[in-house]
This record gives structure tokens, C-alpha cells and sequence, in this order.
């Protein structure tokens, strides 16, 4: 197989076209940009392709048609006009003064006037650049194309001193401000840069300056999507899997792991690292190679400064207007994360609050290469542990055996390394560390992975076993375990056939260590009638092949087939509750019910109780135990009142049988209610014509699952 040349040292369109490199066709990209807008700025990641498209855009407006022979663009441009272009960059702006600013700046302009025989005007470089702009627009007939590129190079490297970005940010917001007036000379112009700082003037007074950055349309127009990998890269992927043993399909799926991940748009099309594949590609080797090319120190203080762990950005929720904000004054880490390429859109979704539909974004590391190469920058640079050899030949021995007790002597032996000056005294020291140093290990560990019921600690997914982790501080390993159930952490990791084994690590205050741990594999119910462990197994499963579009369909079906019912329809005193995010939700129930004045109790966790309170309106819920919206005020004691009670639960069948969480709250309670018409409520999958009973257990009078 003829071996491919890639681009790993050139960002430059016309070197990588002549010379037959790997190209990425983006150029159906280029021209609808260039016709949809004139005034647009993109951000993106360092090494992610802003440079080379920059190149293209000049090679595109210079008119050199042959470099486009047999590309996209070539079957959409007809005129090919030749316009003049001032294209620019601050690539050079490291290690900035004031003074190497200005140099910058002078430097660029005096080439620009030398390339277009313009005489320079004065020294200010505002009105050069006026000068600039207008006489090349008159001396050639034709408006200007303006390009810069990493415009916000010198504002980064000076990102932890306040007063020196100042000083920069007042010179480049003089040098940029010409752009705002001269309209009628321009063509088109194109900053791109890592991060959006508003109070360059380029933000505050180009007010048609049009961001693509999270446009669907655009989305793609820097890096490589995943249909354009798994085509335009597929003979170097061959020859990588020749090389190294592996099948293509084995192949795919580490670059995936590695360099994929990336979204820039609520589309949430795949898009790879494009500086990482072109490299390991070259070299058939699968390294580090976007974050070793250059992550900042000035990342790392940050993070420092904020006190921030690598884990409380694992699956953060926030809007647009959060992470897409500007970050000159650093007050949240999340925006200047994003737009550095270090989290990522994970999911969309939008919401309705009211009556107006708002999106919720979840970032997340983009994939393994960021996760673990972060991770093990951060733990170097906090923790001032440097030799972590013997802790990670452990680990993969655990990897490869799992042999726990092996590797937990091990963790034993690596936390009696640790300064004293650095021990937090607390469970979340510990979570921390643990989580950052397996992260940097390139371990499948995720954090605070939510339940109906809570967020699990950690979950180290390994070849045959995933362990369910919760990590006490001075309390016991039994506690550890009751909570692993009671907030039922394993059904996060039922959808698999790996052996799931709950882990209690308990630390003490006094050793500063691991005193003792407890693994309890969790294990299914085998017999004629299936057991209510494996029943409840089956149907979190079920339910997560269901969409939330489609659990709330059912819930609306089913709460009007209840609003139809005589029962309800009679009942005075209802005792109905709040749902979790699992079970159905009846609130247009409890809505009917207070706006037609009946008595509506909803039950509240007291201990290992439910205590009815009388519902007064939304203002009257707060966020109680295992986050159920709870009632507050006035206590309900006359249960003898209740004449329709509706009941959640994990199952019913067709005798009126119910299956519960486990807890035991509405089995204390059910007995109470002596008068009540009781209605079971459950989605389809929870219905069955039979489930585990016991003699004690009280019977629902109708079950609605339809």
C-alpha cells in the first residue's frame, strides 16, 4: 500500500494541495460562509484546523482557482474574482509586553503597506490600519478581504496577570476598532481565535460580526467529522492496523476513544481531533499528541486557583449563555474550558420552564486523550507526587487479573506517599485523588453518576467486573454498602453482562489512608418465580430503553384516563405524590386536583416514614430526601379521611400486587388507609400478570398502566 503524506507540520493550503497531501475537503463549507455573511468569527481549539482554513480563505479570495481543481467549491464559484487580502496573525504573541505587542502590529501593517505600495500614515496603528483598509480598496477597485487568525493569542498568555491584558487588550481594541466604519470597502472578514473576550472592540462596537461557532451549519468546518474519517482516512487506517495487529474495526474504535468526542453544535455530529489523527496516522502510534503540543501552565494555575477537581466537570449542566460567554475575567472555569478544548457538549436537550422552551447543554471531557492526559497534568502539578509508576503497574495488574485486594494494598502503599500539608481531611480529598490519578491511568472511571435516587461516588468499569465505589471518611464500610443500595447506585451499570461488584473503601482521620474496604457482588435472584431484586433489574433496564419524550406520553395518557374516573372524580381528600424522574408523573393530577378544591396531601420523608402534609401550591414543595419535591406545613393525620390514594411503584400485576423501591415507606403506610380507593400507576413495562407477593402486603383496588 502506497503510504500517504499528512500534513503534521503545515497549515498552509497551498503546500498541503501541491504537495499531495491528506486534505480535508471543507471548501462547500468556505463558500457558504463567505455568501451567508461578511463580518463572522469562529472559535475553536488550539491545532483544530483555524490556521489552515485562514490559508484557504486567502488562496480562495486571491482567486487561485487551480489549487481548487476537483474540490467542492470549484462546482459552486463562478467568478473567481481576485480581491485584495489582508490576512493576519498573532500566532507569534508568546511571552507578551506592551511593547512586543506594538512590534507585532508595526510589523504586520509595514508588510501590508509594502505588498500594496501604500504609503504608511503616521504611527498610531488604528489609523494605519484605516489607511490601510481604504487605499487598497481604491487603489485596486475592489473591497477588501481582512483575515486574523488566533486574534487572541497575546490576551491568553496573559490571562493570570489583570493588568498587563489590560494594557494589551486597549492596544489590539485600538488597532481593531478601524473595522466597525469601513463597511463599504470590506468583502469579508474572518477572526478566529481559542476564546471569545467581549471587550476587544471587535465584540463591543462590531455588532454585525456574526459568531458561527455553534452553528449547525458550521459545525464541522474545523476538525474531522466522523463520516469524513472513517472515508477519507480509511487507507491510513488499514495501514495503521497492518502495522500494529489490529483489525480496522479494532482500530476505529481506539481512534474514537481517543480522538473523537467533540461537538460544536446541538446537532452533536462527531468531530475528531484533527492535529491528533493526522499525527498518529504519520507516526502508527496512538499518543498524546494534541494536549503534549501545548497545554498551558496558565490552564493549571487556573484550575488551581479556582480549587476546582477534575471530576465536578464530568456531566455538567448549564445553558449556552454559560459556556459561551466571553473570559477575559476568569470567574468560571467552564467557558474558558470549553472553548480551549478541554469539555465538550456531551448532550442537549431542551426543556420547558413555563412556557418557554430552554436548552440545557451537558459538557464532559471530549474523550480519553484530554480526560487522562489532564488528569495526569493536574495530579503532578497539585499533588507533588511524581513517582506514580508503582501505583499504575498495579493498576494494570488489577486490569489484567483483578485482583482487588491486591491492588487496594497497593492504593494503601501510594496514599502513605502523600505530604501531610496536602491531606484535606475529608471524603472528597480522597474521591478526588482517587478519580485523577486512575483518570491519568486511562482508566474507565466516571464520577457522581446519577440515579433516580442519588450520585454514585465512583464506577471503575474494567474487562470483566465493574465495581459500584462509595468511599466513606471515619464512618463504616457497612454504611457504604446501605447506601449503595438505598440509593440504588447499581442500576446506573445494569445494562451489561459484566460481573457488578459493590466496593466500600473506608479512610480513617487518624492513618491518613485506607483502613479497610468490603466488596459485595451484587447478585440476581435465580428461581422458578423470578425475584424481586432481578424484577427490579428488568425493569430500570426497560426503562432506559424508553426516551423522556416517551415516558412523558404515557404519563399524560394515563393521568386523563384517571381524571375520567368516577373515583376521581367523587373524591374529596386524595393522597397523591411527587414524582421522581422514573416513575409517572402525575402532576396535571395534582394541578386538577388544588384548582378544584380538593383536599390534596402529598407524603414527606421523616426517618423511615412518609408523613402526609396538605399541598398549598408549587411555593409550598422544597427539595427533600433523595431530591423528591416534599411538602411543607400542616401535618395530615386523619387517614380515616383519604377516600382515593394513587400509588407509585417499581411494579403491579393484574391481581393488584405492588413492588416497591425496597424501603418499605408505603408499606408502612398502605395499611393506614382503611377508606381509600387505592389506584397503582405504572408505565407498560412495569405491568405483569404476576409478581413476588407476601401475605402482609396490601393490594391495590385498580392498577393504571395504560
Amino acid at each position: 500500500m502506497e503510504t500517504r503524506r499528512y500534513p503534521v507540520d503545515t497549515q498552509t493550503f497551498s503546500t498541503i494541495v501541491e504537495g499531495d497531501y491528506v486534505y480535508v475537503d471543507k471548501t462547500d463549507l468556505v463558500y457558504k460562509m463567505t455568501h451567508d455573511y461578511r463580518y463572522v468569527f469562529l472559535a475553536r481549539p488550539r491545532r483544530f484546523g483555524k490556521s489552515l482554513l485562514c490559508s484557504t480563505l486567502d488562496e480562495y479570495f486571491n482567486g487561485n482557482r487551480d489549487l481548487f481543481k476537483g474540490l467542492r467549491i470549484d462546482a459552486l464559484e463562478k467568478e473567481w474574482v481576485k480581491y485584495p487580502v489582508i490576512n493576519l496573525s498573532f500566532a507569534d504573541a508568546k511571552d507578551v509586553s506592551v511593547d512586543s505587542i506594538n512590534e507585532i502590529i508595526d510589523s504586520m501593517l509595514d508588510e501590508h503597506e509594502k505588498k500594496f505600495d501604500i504609503p504608511r500614515q503616521g504611527k498610531d496603528c488604528g489609523v494605519r490600519f484605516k489607511h490601510l483598509i481604504t487605499n487598497v480598496s481604491q487603489k485596486t477597485g475592489l473591497k477588501v478581504v481582512v483575515i486574523i487568525d488566533e486574534y487572541d493569542a497575546a490576551m491568553l498568555d496573559t490571562i493570570n496577570n489583570d493588568e498587563l491584558q489590560e494594557r494589551i487588550r486597549a492596544r489590539q481594541n485600538k488597532f481593531f476598532s478601524p473595522l466597525k466604519d469601513l463597511g463599504k470597502y470590506i468583502r469579508f472578514v474572518f477572526i478566529t481565535g481559542i476564546t471569545k473576550f467581549s471587550q476587544m472592540s471587535i465584540f463591543s462596537t462590531l455588532n454585525n460580526l456574526k459568531d458561527i461557532s455553534l452553528l449547525p451549519d458550521f459545525q464541522t468546518i474545523c476538525g474531522i467529522s466522523k463520516d469524513e474519517f472513517l472515508s477519507q482516512m480509511r487507507d491510513g487506517m488499514k495501514d495503521f492496523a497492518d502495522t500494529n495487529g489490529y483489525t480496522f474495526d479494532e482500530t476505529v474504535r481506539y481512534f474514537k476513544a481517543k480522538y473523537d468526542g467533540y461537538h460544536f453544535s446541538p446537532e452533536m455530529l462527531d468531530v475528531y481531533n484533527p492535529y491528533s489523527v493526522i499525527n498518529a496516522l504519520n507516526d502508527k502510534q496512538l499518543n498524546d499528541y494534541w494536549f503534549n503540543s501545548g497545554t498551558p501552565s496558565s490552564l493549571l494555575k487556573l484550575i488551581s486557583k479556582f480549587d476546582i477537581k477534575m471530576e465536578d466537570f464530568e456531566g455538567v449542566e448549564c445553558s449556552a449563555s454559560r459556556f459561551n460567554q466571553p473570559v477575559e475575567k476568569v470567574t468560571d472555569l467552564v467557558p474558558f474550558l470549553f472553548q480551549s478544548g478541554y469539555l465538550t457538549i456531551k448532550n442537549y436537550k431542551s426543556v420547558i420552564y413555563g412556557s418557554t422552551p430552554t436548552s440545557v447543554y451537558e459538557l464532559g471531557y471530549p474523550n480519553d486523550e484530554v480526560r487522562s492526559a489532564l488528569a495526569d497534568s493536574l495530579f503532578k502539578s497539585f499533588y507533588k507526587v511524581n513517582d506514580t509508576m508503582p501505583l499504575r503497574n498495579a493498576y494494570f495488574d488489577f486490569y489484567v487479573n483483578d485482583d482487588l485486594d491486591k491492588f487496594i494494598k497497593a492504593l494503601q502503599k501510594f496514599f502513605r506517599m502523600f505530604p501531610f500539608s496536602l491531606n484535606n481531611m475529608n471524603e472528597k480529598h480522597y474521591h478526588s485523588i482517587l478519580y485523577t490519578v486512575l483518570t491519568s491511568f486511562g482508566a474507565d472511571i466516571r464520577a457522581n453518576q446519577e440515579t433516580a435516587l442519588g450520585k454514585s461516588d465512583l464506577i471503575l468499569k474494567m474487562p470483566k467486573t465493574i465495581y459500584v465505589i462509595e468511599l466513606k471518611y471515619d464512618r463504616s464500610t457497612d454504611s457504604a454498602l446501605d447506601q449503595i443500595d438505598d440509593r440504588d447506585y447499581v442500576s446506573a451499570v445494569l445494562d451489561t453482562n459484566k460481573r457488578i461488584v459493590k466496593l466500600a473503601i473506608k479512610f480513617s482521620s487518624k492513618d491518613r489512608n485506607i483502613e479497610c474496604y468490603e466488596a459485595e457482588e451484587e447478585n440476581c435472584c435465580d428461581c422458578g418465580r423470578i425475584g424481586k431484586q432481578e424484577l427490579r433489574r428488568q425493569i430500570r433496564t426497560a426503562k432506559r430503553q424508553h426516551s423522556s419524550a416517551q415516558l412523558a406520553v404515557f404519563s399524560e395518557k394515563l393521568c386523563d384516563n384517571i381524571l375520567d374516573m368516577p373515583a376521581y372524580q367523587q373524591a374529596h381528600t386524595l393522597l397523591l405524590y411527587c414524582p421522581l424522574q422514573d416513575e409517572v408523573d402525575i402532576f396535571t393530577i395534582i394541578k386538577n386536583a388544588y384548582e378544584t378544591c380538593k383536599t390534596v396531601l402529598l407524603p414527606r420523608v421523616v426517618g423511615d416514614d412518609l408523613e402526609l402534609h396538605i399541598y398549598k401550591g408549587v411555593e409550598s414543595l422544597e427539595c427533600g430526601a433523595f431530591g423528591i419535591l416534599e411538602p411543607r406545613g400542616e401535618v395530615f393525620l386523619d387517614y380515616d379521611a383519604i377516600d382515593l390514594a394513587i400509588i407509585p411503584g417499581m411494579a403491579f400485576d393484574r391481581l393488584g400486587n405492588r413492588l416497591g423501591r425496597g424501603k418499605g415507606y408505603y408499606d408502612r403506610l398502605l395499611p393506614r388507609l382503611k377508606n381509600a380507593y387505592k389506584i397503582g400507576v405504572c408505565f407498560p413495562f412495569q405491568y405483569f400478570d404476576e409478581i413476588p407477593s407476601e401475605a402482609h402486603d396490601v393490594r391495590m383496588d385498580c392498577v393504571m398502566w395504560r
